[in-house]
């Protein structure tokens, strides 16, 4: 990061503004001054001072501790951010653009910038409401248990999570917080877009940080489910281990971190409840999440006590000594870094195993503690009374010798050589020339270990981004994508993975490849270095490799991404598919991207899929039960009616007596794997209760499986461009309708398109977004009202269930999750033998869509002999409701059907066909003032040709022309329809204030197939 960049962020914050968030400041003179209350007390209130003008952008001193700086130096002290954090938060309030940031990082820095600011005022509504259901049963037992008071429960929060794990969703959901951040917050496990509290049962324990709560766990309490009792502490979800969760929330956190502010003396205990009693006896305390400090903690204890005067560590006094091991460990940290550490021994009676620090305040008044705080010994006068003397005087003098070396190497020489002269001394009975002798030996060892040092320096001079660049460079491949975007694959465990360049898991790989090699962190400069030399390598060096997303072709296979941790991939060929390990270079994934169950071969079972959906269709479609009108259990797959028994005992699938709308639905899932080609848009409508966003998510974990499911319709252009990008089945749920942008980009992405737009931070470079995409929407009327999209799209209408054939919703996931393997399997073997068919396929006709058309028609056939034309029929039948629906949608269209419904040709300009036409819209009650019915003779000539094609569908060609007199001319013809449109037409729904019509089309073709399958569900 380049100094004026620093410099310019610097200028532009306000920084009386940005400390006053934290603590009110009141002008006096020049400066502003107030209190650093969230550091430490103030008697005068003035101890913090603020000069606006000092610096580039102002500079601030505290008289009291002494920390100063200017705003980079604030939000690091006083917030806890580490530098990057920082900056990217301090450009994001100042509006300054940081270089080297692609829009997906920017994005993913804006939703952090985003929880940062929303998730505290929620897990303090969490609070209160655990807070709300504490009863007199638990005030008592944590009297009892840990000898806590009202004043201190109330004080800190502390409450109980009911056992009914949708209260907290209800109440929060009351106070007007979205599900989305609910989800964010880690309070929640998120199963198929359900929200439940992952506390129940359970005492809840607020971790506070500069007064707000920042994490929570849940600890034991009588009462607790079985299955809860396995753990004593249950902490909140993070987003290391649950993808849904925001980064914002951190388990880094240490309790009690407050009370370090302006402290003198610090009493650090290993358990939450200890540390709670500690605080209410008025003792300034921190503890770890749980029971034990992590060594990661170590920097950051390091870090709060710098100014602490004198350190206490009182761990648990079990007969283990697991406690004692525990704070001896965090003591000689402590005390090799240069702080004073004295440890606190807890008496404990004859007999009993464990006393902590909560039970002793419980029982003992404060002043006992005091009193043991005054005897309290360094950690190195208890390593010398735990060592035991041998009998043998040479095997003592080794013993003694092997803890100097050790132990006392690292620490104090003023400490060490009086632990050797008194404490070791005595314990051992040495002699003045011993002593001498020990004296030396330590001396030696501590050059030895100095010298050590020296030489691992000289020997290896090489600077971090050199020894980064060549752990890279050996271990990793680096190339580029078609649009020159720079990526890496690296060895992570068992396999192989592919990420940008810039991308935090590879720097992640990066830095703990460093460390594995150095032992050593690098640091941020370092970093930046690398990744910038990696860049480069990779564009200018790197091979080029089409990258795709979930599907993809190469080397004549289609090749399907699992998704799973262990970057497999399925690949599928016309004979048949397996499942491969370490694929070639051929995908990439992003955040959203969630994993795919393994496929078990199974020939039948993609109709097991039939049974979770409950589509509406005509009546002269063919009928069966769905899963929702039979039994509520997952046994009524097994019952379903569309399958026989032969005279040959073997199993005989006929779709005689499927709709075509299930045949259509069928085929499109399968077509949805094939790579390259354009998906028709899914259209799914049906009235509340229809289980529309059911059938969404069944689809997406077939095809495209993600850790969020279902979206709400983006309403920036940049935001559905990225979500577009990042997902490869898109789905969108209760949308009421589309705007033109909207649409138009939805049309793009079901055909092949992209957006381009000026690359952040920059003057002239662009970013291109380049999709393909499947993509689904759901509403209670159908959505697709455009021409365009409704052309590029399959109208799926569902049932609404009745109340009396719901199901639980688990019983109804969980018969779906185990029907899901056999479907999936069912539709890569159907794949792989289209695969075989497809080169013979050649369409008389071809619809829109052509592409999925004839893969359509090469499914419906590897599905059994005459299984194209079945689909054909259905596929036909499906454009011709999509045309009405875009007639029935388009005033304009109804009004000319009006128009021509007693004529077999008409021409005339524009101007005379509009007055034609505002008469017909009269007469049938179509509103002329709305929007969509246009107000001049060029306006009229747009909105025909997006009407175009769907008023040949109906038989009525339309041409338009432009005469010598420079006039537009409309010339429309009645024709019969051509066989791509002889189906049956439904009737047209009333739309946009207008009144439709329905039409009559030629007969519908009727058709059936079948398709043998012998007793090991093989194909005869």
């Amino acid at each position: 990061m380049d100094n004026y960049t620093i410099s310019e962020i610097k200028t532009k914050i306000d920084l009386v503004e940005l400390i006053s968030e934290d603590t009110p400041l009141t002008q006096h003179g020049h400066n502003f001054v107030g209190s650093h209350n969230n550091k430490h007390d103030s008697k005068s209130g003035t101890c913090l001072s603020v000069d606006p003008d000092a610096g580039d952008g102002g500079l601030y001193y505290c008289f009291h501790c002494g920390e100063g700086g200017d705003c980079f130096s604030w939000v690091i002290n006083n917030r806890g951010m580490a530098f990057p954090e920082a900056l990217q938060y301090l450009a994001q309030k100042a509006g300054v653009p940081l270089p080297e940031m692609d829009e997906e990082t920017r994005q993913e820095y804006q939703r952090l910038y985003n929880d940062r600011r929303d998730l505290p005022p929620l897990l303090m509504a969490a609070a209160d409401f655990y807070h709300s259901q504490l009863r007199g049963e638990h005030y008592q037992d944590m009297s009892k248990r840990w000898g806590l008071t009202k004043e201190t429960i109330k004080r800190f929060k502390i409450g109980y999570a009911p056992l009914d794990r949708t209260l907290l969703v209800k109440h929060l959901g009351s106070l007007g917080f979205s599900r989305e951040l609910m989800a964010k917050s880690g309070l929640f496990w998120v199963k198929n877009n359900k929200l439940s509290s992952i506390f129940y049962g359970r005492i809840i324990i607020p971790y506070w940080r500069n007064n707000q709560i920042v994490y929570m766990i849940g600890r034991w309490f009588p009462g607790c489910p079985d299955d809860e009792k396995v753990k004593k502490y249950q902490k909140q979800l993070v987003s290391k281990n649950h993808p849904f969760v925001s980064p914002a929330i951190s388990n880094e956190y240490l309790y009690g971190e407050d009370s370090v502010r302006g402290a003198k003396e610090l009493l650090i205990t290993e358990g939450v409840a200890d540390c709670l009693m500690a605080l209410q006896a008025g003792f300034n305390c921190i503890s770890p999440v749980t029971v034990r400090f992590r060594k990661t903690d170590y920097p950051k204890i390091l870090q709060l006590v710098r100014r602490v005067e004198q350190v206490y560590i009182c761990n648990d006094q079990e007969d283990n000594h697991a406690g004692e091991n525990g704070a001896l460990d965090t003591a000689a940290f402590l005390e090799t870094n240069g702080i004073t550490v004295r440890l606190v021994t807890l008496p404990r009676p004859e007999g009993v195993f464990k006393v902590d620090l909560a039970e002793y305040l419980r029982d003992n008044p404060v002043g006992a503690f005091r009193g043991l705080m005054a005897g309290a010994r360094s950690c190195w006068e208890i390593k010398v009374d735990r060592l035991s003397v041998p009998a043998n005087r040479v095997e003592a003098i080794r013993t003694i010798q092997n803890f100097v070396k050790k132990d006392l190497v690292n620490c104090d020489s003023l400490v060490a050589n009086t632990i050797i002269k008194f404490n070791l001394k005595q314990k051992f009975n040495l002699d003045s020339t011993e002593v001498k002798e020990l004296l030396k030996v330590r001396g030696t060892a501590v050059k030895e270990a100095e010298k050590k040092k020296e030489e691992g320096e000289k020997e290896d001079k090489r600077t971090q981004s050199d020894i980064l660049i060549e752990l890279a460079l050996s271990a990793a491949t680096l190339f580029h994508d078609e649009q020159k975007e720079p990526f890496a694959r690296f060895y992570v465990s068992d396999h192989f993975e592919i990420w940008p360049v810039r991308n935090k898991f590879f720097k992640r790989w990066l830095v703990g490849k460093y460390f594995e090699t150095t032992g050593k962190a690098p640091n941020s400069d370092a970093i930046g270095q690398t990744l910038g030399v990696l860049e480069a390598k990779a564009v200018f060096e790197g091979p080029e490799y089409v990258l795709s997303l979930r599907v993809a072709e190469h080397d004549g296979a289609f090749w399907y991404d699992l998704g799973d941790e262990k970057w497999r991939a399925l690949k599928i060929t016309a004979v048949g598919y397996e499942i491969v390990n370490n694929p070639p270079i051929i995908f990439r994934r992003f955040k959203n991207t969630a994993a795919q169950v393994e496929p078990v071969l199974a020939m039948n079972g993609i109709f097991k899929l039939l049974g979770f959906v409950n589509l509406k269709s005509g009546a002269s479609d063919g009928s069966f039960g769905s899963f929702e009108n039979q039994s509520s259990r997952g046994e009524a797959l097994q019952r379903q009616a569309f399958w026989s028994l032969g005279a040959s005992g073997a199993s005989i699938y006929s779709l005689r007596n499927l709709k075509k709308i299930q045949i259509l639905l069928l085929v499109y899932l399968v077509a949805s794997y094939v790579p390259g080609i354009p998906h028709p848009v899914v259209d799914i409508s049906g009235e509340k209760g229809a289980a529309k966003s059911t059938f969404q998510r069944i689809l997406r974990k077939l095809v495209d499986p993600a850790n969020m499911e279902i979206y709400t319709m983006p309403t920036d252009k940049n935001e559905l461009a990225l979500n577009l990008t990042t997902n490869y089945f898109a789905s969108y749920d209760n949308l009421d309708g589309l705007s033109s942008w909207q649409s138009d980009m939805l049309c793009g992405a079901a055909t092949g398109s992209g957006v381009t737009k000026r690359e952040l931070y920059s003057d002239m470079e662009e970013v291109i977004l380049k999709y393909r995409r499947c993509i689904c929407l759901n509403g209670i009327n159908s959505v697709s009202t455009r021409a365009d999209l409704l052309d590029r799209g399959i109208l799926f209408k569902l049932n609404r269930i009745d109340p009396e054939n719901r199901i639980d919703e688990n019983e109804f996931w969980t018969a779906f999750e185990e029907a899901r393997p056999e479907i999936l399997g069912s539709v890569f073997n159907i794949l792989s033998r289209a695969m075989a068919i497809f080169p013979t396929v050649k369409l008389n006709s071809k619809p829109r869509m052509a592409d999925f058309a004839k893969w359509g028609y090469a499914i419906g056939e590897a599905m059994g002999e005459g299984g194209g034309q079945l689909f054909l029929d259905a596929y036909y039948n499906n454009i011709h409701q999509a045309s009405e629906e875009a007639i029935s949608s388009s005033p304009v269209a109804s009004a000319v059907m009006a128009f021509m419904a007693d004529k077999t040709e008409w021409e005339g300009t524009m101007t005379s066909l509009l007055r034609h036409l505002d008469e017909a819209a009269n007469k049938e009650r179509i509103n002329t003032k709305a929007k969509g019915w246009p107000k001049a003779a060029h306006i009229l000539t747009k909105r025909l040709k997006l009407i175009k094609s769907n008023l040949a569908d109906v038989g009525i060609q339309l041409e338009i022309t432009r005469k010598e007199n420079n006039l537009s001319y409309a010339v429309f013809r009645k024709s019969t329809p051509s066989k791509l449109q002889k189906v049956k037409s439904s009737t047209m729904q009333s739309n946009q204030g207008f009144q439709g019509r329905s039409f009559e089309g030629a007969l519908e073709l009727e058709g059936s197939f079948e398709y043998p399958i012998d007793d090991e569900g093989r194909w005869e």
